[in-house]
């Protein structure tokens, strides 16, 4: 507990401002966070004179529910008639089941064509991927349910199940938003902003799992309580940001899960090799090339890519003084300036400690590199 204060403060005193600290539902994870203050209704911990909210990752959050789901039948607050009257409904995920067998029996149009067995009985493995669970927990399922039960194809209580889903589907929309437009025509998928009427969906989906029930499960899971925790949290976090920087005017809340974090430090032991335990300067290496790369080792894993194309954007005043190329049109001559000295001192920085012959290859290496350039720029400089 006093080394992540230790590394949260030097990181403030870096002047790096902390706003928000995200993982995943772990037990120890939570408990951390209570000994640090924090609580489901009031998710932030105090470092120093940083107020700093915590959250949950929630595409993990949307496994767990998912998870819970195939075990448990759900009951739960929802309109049971055309004119919203509220009452108690129970989802259940053989609807889902039935709703699949009939919509692959129909040879001219399939409401949810991604889905497969895998999202209907996923095994141990399947049970990791976020996208299995979104699949399935998405608007067109819902879509499709509804359709079958205006039919007569499914029973009427499978309403539930479809008010469910399309409950879920809207949450995650909302908590993975990426884009400043509509996607889709879905309206929570766009960025979070005043008028997208995000804050009101989350006090609706508060509401929905403190009066949630798992059926026949024993026990309170840590996932509805952790759903509670985040999306207090990311109203915090949109007050606060708001309140205090009058520029900012929307929220990619997909930038606030542990998938971007996850990506880098993916780049990073990419760029590190097979080498499963860098040294302090290795890393920094990586980290280098990872920014410098914009990312360009990231693999498809289990993360969602997150967009990077503009995270060069802060460095292009730092790059552009240390190379000055001028064309002129009438002799169509190349100036480069380039300082030989400078390209020793950067690779002597950055160069490891390391046994003789890595190092006698590494020293090959830059005067062979300094060598070509300045046969390349006297050949330029003739031209």
């Amino acid at each position: 507990m006093l080394e992540l204060f230790q590394v949260l403060n030097c990181c403030f005193e870096a002047g790096l401002n902390i706003c928000v600290s995200v993982c995943d539902m772990d037990g120890v994870n939570k408990r951390a966070l209570c000994l640090l203050g924090a609580s489901v209704e009031h998710p932030v911990i105090k470092v120093g004179e940083h107020n700093i909210v915590t959250i949950f990752d929630t595409p993990h959050l949307l496994k767990c529910f998912r998870n819970l789901f195939l075990k448990y039948d759900i009951k739960f607050t929802t309109d049971i008639t055309s004119e919203n009257r509220q009452g108690f409904g129970i989802a259940k995920w053989s609807h889902i089941k039935l709703f699949y067998e009939l919509d692959n029996s129909n040879p001219h149009f399939v409401y949810a064509p991604c889905l497969r067995e895998e999202h209907l009985n996923p095994n141990s493995k399947q049970k990791m991927k976020v996208k299995l669970a979104a699949q399935i927990l998405s608007h067109s399922v819902a879509a499709g349910i509804y359709s079958k039960i205006a039919n007569g194809d499914m029973p009427s209580e499978a309403i539930a199940t479809a008010n469910l889903i399309a409950k879920m589907d809207m949450l995650f929309d909302g908590v993975n938003a990426s884009t400043p437009d509509l996607r889709r025509g879905k309206k929570y998928s766009t960025n979070m902003r005043e008028s997208t009427g995000h804050l009101t969906l989350f006090q609706e989906i508060k509401n929905l799992f403190k009066n949630l029930e798992f059926l026949e499960c024993r026990s309170t899971p840590p996932s509805k309580e952790g759903w509670v925790w985040t999306l207090n949290g990311l109203e915090i976090v949109w007050k606060f940001l708001t309140k205090k920087h009058k520029t900012i005017k929307s929220l990619s809340t997909r930038r606030i899960q542990q998938d971007p974090l996850e990506n880098l430090f993916g780049c990073i032991r990419s760029n590190c090799g097979s080498n499963s335990n860098p040294t302090t300067s290795q890393f920094v290496a990586g980290l280098k090339t990872a920014v410098l790369s914009n990312m360009g080792n990231i693999g498809l894993g289990n993360c969602e890519i997150d967009e990077n194309e503009a995270i060069l954007d802060n460095f292009k005043k730092l790059l552009n003084p240390a190379t000055d190329i001028s064309v002129s049109n009438e002799n169509t001559s190349l100036r480069i300036l380039l300082n030989d000295e400078n390209v020793y001192s950067s690779l002597e920085e950055n160069m490891e400690e390391a046994n003789g012959e890595m190092q006698a290859c590494a020293s090959f290496a830059t005067e062979t590199a300094a060598s070509v350039l300045k046969r390349k720029m006297k050949i330029i400089s003739h031209k």
